[in-house]
């Protein structure tokens, strides 16, 4: 990481994998603490913020304890352990952003939070559409993974509030099974169905005629059973002709800020 100056004696770092600059102060805790920024310039007026907030006692203060800012500091404590991958990490945020959105009580003290309050919200996720693909296709409901994934992540933040002491364990509402109801979706499920032998010669014989550009990809694939990230961080280091082997070792994937990375696949060869 980069050193690219200081600024009041603290040290400004670039972080490539965030594309951030950041420095660090100690909070009212005597906790360290990131402050990031597009800009070094960015960063340096972040930081002077902080600085006058604290001064002024207000930084803690006006941050209760919401269920919405318990998210996003059990993800940055997720993401600052490198306990999930960017793909796991990044739908995680995405779920985040929807629970800011839409589950009104996510802004309450998570203490005042009762299932009465997340029922209320998480039956209203079903009825919404999230967004309008084109012109000629209807509106895109919530999938049942995705709603899946919501519900999951507020369970985690209560269990995760627990372990804060923010609330005591008989004020989690997902301690009892059945409380909070699991949103179920309108959306028609997609059956997936894999290419029989037949499909998959008809499918070889057209990529062999074909000059298209990844038909070279498409053939790995059919032959592997590759994800789509694995296919494209193969180099010939990672092919063993001799004993026809493929070694797959990392794989194309992207951060939470959209920028393509190469990371290491867990999988054995």
């Amino acid at each position: 990481m980069p050193n690219v100056g200081t600024y009041r004696g603290i040290t400004i770092y670039y972080q490539e994998d965030r594309d951030r600059y950041r420095m660090w102060y100690t909070d009212n805790k005597g906790q360290k603490k990131p402050v990031y920024g597009k800009t070094k310039k960015q960063v340096e007026e972040n930081y002077d913020q902080v600085q006058e907030e604290l001064r002024k006692g207000l930084y803690l203060a006006k941050m209760p304890d919401t269920l919405l800012k318990l998210m996003y500091q059990f993800l940055k404590d997720q993401e600052e352990d490198g306990e999930l991958k960017d793909n796991s990490l990044n739908r995680k945020y995405d779920s985040a952003a929807i629970i800011e959105k839409y589950i009104k009580c996510s802004k309450k003290p998570i203490k005042n939070i009762t299932a009465d309050d997340l029922n209320d919200d998480l039956k209203k996720l079903p009825k919404m559409k999230k967004f309008i693909q084109s012109k000629d296709r209807e509106e895109y409901r919530f999938s049942q993974s995705y709603l899946n994934q919501i519900y999951s992540l507020i369970r985690e933040v209560f269990h995760y509030a627990v372990i804060k002491e923010k609330i005591i364990k008989e004020k989690d509402p997902f301690e009892i099974e059945g409380k909070v109801k699991k949103p179920k979706s309108k959306k028609d499920t997609k059956v997936v169905k894999p290419f029989t032998r037949e499909e998959c010669i008809k499918f070889l014989e057209v990529l062999n005629k074909s000059e298209h550009k990844y038909a070279d990809i498409l053939k790995v694939q059919l032959f592997s059973g590759l994800r789509i990230g694995e296919t494209l961080d193969l180099t010939s280091e990672n092919i063993d002709l001799e004993q026809n082997k493929i070694y797959v070792e990392t794989t194309v994937t992207k951060n939470r800020f959209n920028k393509t990375v190469s990371r290491k696949n867990h999988k054995d060869p």
